[in-house]
């Protein structure tokens, strides 16, 4: 159910947050305190914790866990050039020797090419761009839409 799909995605990214976090990065201890936030029952923990624990371990994800986290679930407001407050929540950031890079989860079903499919996301990896630069500015930044049922992403 849409319910389901959305309950098992705020687990996920709860969960990815948290390991992010954790200086000994412990994914079962991520996952517990997640379920305990979100009071997530015991078949959609162990859906998010596979999901998880496929997604931490491939390759496409690996340079992005080896990189200096900056923050996870990052709030963000800024007036746009319209005179209209924007604001949101951006997944994560690192920070790597060739600057900063964004990741943006999406724990979606996608099928075909990722490449096509990340592009449905630019207009929301847009507007976190212009808050990096806010904050960051003059910063080299990597945009990445990351699938985590695929363990793949697409730059944006």
């Amino acid at each position: 159910s849409h319910q389901q799909a959305m309950a098992l995605g705020s687990l996920t990214h709860k969960t990815l947050e948290l390991y992010l976090a954790d200086k000994e990065r412990n994914l079962a201890r991520a996952l517990a305190r997640a379920a305990a936030l979100l009071q997530a029952d015991e078949s959609l923990q162990q859906e998010a914790c596979l999901l998880a624990e496929n997604f931490i371990s491939c390759e496409a994800f690996a340079p992005f866990l080896q990189a200096q986290l900056v923050g996870s679930e990052i709030p963000f407001t800024f007036i746009n050039e319209d005179g209209q407050t924007v604001s949101g929540e951006m997944d994560a950031l690192v920070r790597t020797p060739e600057g900063l890079w964004l990741a943006d989860y999406k724990t979606d079903a996608v099928e075909g090419d990722l490449q096509t499919a990340a592009l449905k996301y630019a207009p929301q990896l847009e507007m976190y761009r212009r808050a990096v630069e806010k904050l960051f500015p003059g910063a080299a930044l990597r945009c990445t839409v990351f699938f985590v049922r695929r363990f793949a992403g697409g730059d944006l």
